[in-house]
């Protein structure tokens, strides 16, 4: 990128034996105006006004040409504004009155910036100064037609290759590609810079300095071409700052022409780096006109706005002084409003991509982040809070105490609206359950000889129901019992009369009656039958049970859970938004450890999802039921299935019940069905105790974030620059 400057950041120096005497004053429209005539060393004289004459003594080389305007502004009511000024300093340079155009030099706070590191290495003018028949070979015609050429027929063979490319892009931002990644940055932007200083030279262009800058400790070529400014010509100019991107340009082209002969080869990583680092970094950073690289001075150039940036700057602190100061400052004319706006998007700009830098930086310095992010944090924010300081102490109390009531009044606001909940929602639709029910089937068959509750009764799992009755299975339990009791004897008489075969036979036999006793008494514990789960016995006529027959496996009634519930079915989009939300800090559990998504399952697959692990969240004080009549309830329970199923949560939620989900009908094992078109993930969430809402009630299910609005774009933030060095 280039170095140039805004010549409102020059240090101008009036050339040394340069003279300046007053003279009579001259008649003009606004009165009689006085003037100045300027000798230099060499013997020519020039004739100036009394405003260029204020800013000519101040140009010393200690303050820039926009500190010298300010200053002038303040002392005087006529003084030049900084178009003016610039105009003056271009027509002095080019007379001769200049002896030194120094940028101002970066205060030390800056220069310590882990994100922004300058380091010079080189005055390259000499030998650039050789390769001016190659500038001029580059900027022949018939060379800038065949660049454009190239990029003409990239642009068509793009779309063919465009999937190949886009695959060979993933992960270019990972760790692992990161050494490869810097020395192809290195290589193209030294051809990024060469391009700029070769057609600086063209133009007949002084090129300074050259050295390398660190954004992020990513490190970048750069050349001084400062003096570009002087150019007459806007078009020199524009070229000079497009030179860089347009050669970074023309070789993503080529490598896009010869993409079917790299695609495949040892050299298609390289290729993938030096197609990013051509196209969307360069354009990212290059072309951006809200920073002060090549984009900006191309927009500068082609609007006719000088200083842009310097100006935009001015008018935005003018805003700020007045809102917290209420300073009026006098202008000779008013700024325009396209200069305005520039002024808040780059200031805009420049706040996004701070906090960009330092997500960064706490998201890709594995160890030390942190204080990575609050050094440069600091040292952003440091020079503004030193200055405002300094401010300060110069103003009337009157003022200072505006400037607090204004300041606490914005923080107020701002920080109000960073601890501000997110403003997050996910709807979807849902139906109410009675809750799972379970039915009373007997495991033995027999006579009901007592019920042992009533319907209606709440029981607890494994509580005994009902007692059976049956004669075969008592009566063998007795004759096996008699049975064993005889061996036991048989085997203590052999024992004792030294029979060992005897004893031996007796055990063998002892042992087979044994094991039919156990058969027979664990039928004979089947004649009870016990409660499947806990719940409410609901059976219609329970009490005509009583003396009946029943085989196993009979229904004899069931037992519901006294709950409510809400069923729902998730897509994959949706699945993955409430994880997120229900990953709130504050509700955060062991219980709530999102699974990893799973391959979607046949159709059979039990959508209740009930055998299977489940991702649930004992506390979900974000997860909400709301009613037709906008009745809401916060729910006290809720799974979210982690396997995705065909089978919808609630027949209620098809298409063919009036829900919105739409199936296909199937037909496996004999038994027609019918299954969603795609895989969903099953959510079911508890209602609380007292909501009596009827069963079959349809409902909406949201899903309401916990988090902050600041702490959530933080977030995202750093998960953002995650996911583009993640090599997925």
């Amino acid at each position: 990128m280039t170095a140039t400057v805004d010549p409102a950041e020059l240090c101008p120096r009036v050339a040394e034996g340069t003279r300046f005497s007053p003279l009579a004053a001259r008649r003009s429209p606004a009165g009689r105006q006085p003037h100045y005539r300027i000798e230099t060393a060499d013997g020519r004289f020039f004739d100036v006004g009394y405003a260029e004459y204020v800013l000519l003594s101040q140009w010393d080389g200690s303050a820039s040409l926009a500190e010298t305007v300010s200053l002038a502004a303040r002392h005087h009511d006529e003084a030049l504004d900084l178009h003016e000024a610039t105009a003056l300093l271009e027509w002095s340079g080019q007379s001769g009155l200049l002896t030194g155009l120094a940028a101002r030099s970066t205060s030390p706070l800056r220069k310590l910036n882990p994100f922004w590191l300058r380091v010079p290495l080189a005055r390259p003018d000499a030998w650039l100064e050789a390769l001016r028949p190659l500038a001029r070979a580059l900027a022949h015609p018939a060379a800038l037609g065949l660049a454009c050429v190239v990029l003409l027929a990239a642009l068509v063979a793009l779309p063919l290759h465009a999937a190949e490319i886009r695959r060979s892009l993933v992960g270019v931002l990972a760790p692992a590609n990161w050494l490869e990644l810097a020395f192809v940055w290195i290589g193209l932007k030294f051809v990024h810079e060469l391009a700029h200083a070769l057609v600086a030279k063209r133009y007949g262009v002084r090129v300074n300095e050259a050295g390398l800058l660190f954004i992020l400790l990513a490190p970048c070529a750069y050349v001084d071409v400062t003096a570009s400014w002087s150019l007459r010509r806007r078009r020199q100019r524009i070229a000079i700052a497009a030179a860089g991107m347009f050669a970074e340009l023309v070789l993503a082209a080529g490598l896009v022409l010869a993409w079917p002969w790299i695609r495949g080869t040892a050299w298609e990583t390289t290729a993938a780096n030096v197609l990013f680092a051509a196209t969307v970094a360069s354009l990212l950073f290059n072309a951006n006109p809200l920073m002060k690289f090549d984009g900006y001075y191309i927009l500068s150039d082609a609007l006719e706005l000088p200083n842009l940036a310097t100006r935009g700057q001015h008018s935005v602190a003018a805003t700020a002084r007045r809102i917290f100061f209420g300073l009026v400052e006098t202008r000779s004319r008013r700024e325009p409003t396209l200069v305005i706006a520039y002024g808040w998007a780059a200031l805009a700009c420049r706040v996004v991509i701070s906090l960009s830098l330092l997500a960064a930086a706490y998201a890709l310095a594995p160890g030390f982040g942190l204080p990575l992010a609050i050094v440069g944090g600091a040292v952003l924010l440091l020079p503004a809070t030193v200055g405002l300081i300094r401010r300060l102490a110069t103003l009337a109390p009157a003022r200072r105490v505006r400037a607090a009531i204004v300041s606490a009044a914005i923080a107020a606001v701002v920080g109000s609206s960073l601890a501000a909940p997110w403003p997050f929602r996910l709807t979807v639709p849902a139906v109410v359950d009675d809750g799972p029910a379970a039915l009373i089937r007997p495991t033995g068959e027999g006579f009901v000889e007592t019920l042992l509750v009533q319907s209606g009764e709440t029981v607890s799992k494994g509580e005994p129901l009902i007692q059976l009755r049956n004669e075969a299975v008592a009566a063998e339990v007795r004759s096996l019992t008699a049975e064993l009791e005889a061996a036991v004897i048989e085997i203590d008489a052999a024992r004792s009369r030294g029979r060992l075969a005897d004893m031996q036979k007796q055990k063998r036999q002892w042992q087979a009656v044994q094991e039919k006793l156990r058969l027979a008494t664990d039928q004979a514990d089947r004649l009870l039958v016990l409660a499947p789960q806990a719940g409410r016995v609901e059976a219609a006529r329970w009490d005509d049970w009583l003396g009946r027959h029943v085989a196993v496996g009979d229904e004899l009634g069931r037992i519901v859970t006294p709950e409510r519930r809400v069923l729902a079915s998730l897509r994959h989009d949706e699945a993955e938004a409430y994880r997120r939300a229900m990953a709130s800090p504050e509700i955060a559990s062991p219980e709530m450890a999102s699974p990893e998504m799973a391959s979607p399952e046949p159709a059979a697959a039990n959508p209740a999802g009930r055998d299977r692990p489940t991702a649930t969240h004992r506390n979900a004080a974000l997860l909400e039921a709301v009613a037709p009549n906008g009745e809401t309830v916060r729910l006290v329970h809720a799974r979210l299935d982690p396997r995705a199923t065909y089978q919808p949560a609630d027949t209620f939620l098809t298409a063919t019940a009036g829900g919105p989900l739409a199936v296909r009908a199937t037909d496996r094992s004999d038994e027609a069905t019918s299954e969603t078109l795609v895989p969903t993930f099953p959510l079911v969430g508890e209602l609380p105790n007292d909501v009596r809402w009827p069963s079959r009630l349809p409902v909406a299910v949201q899903v309401r974030s916990h988090r902050r609005v600041g702490s959530e774009l933080w977030r995202r933030l750093v998960e953002t620059w995650k996911g583009w060095t993640d090599a997925r």
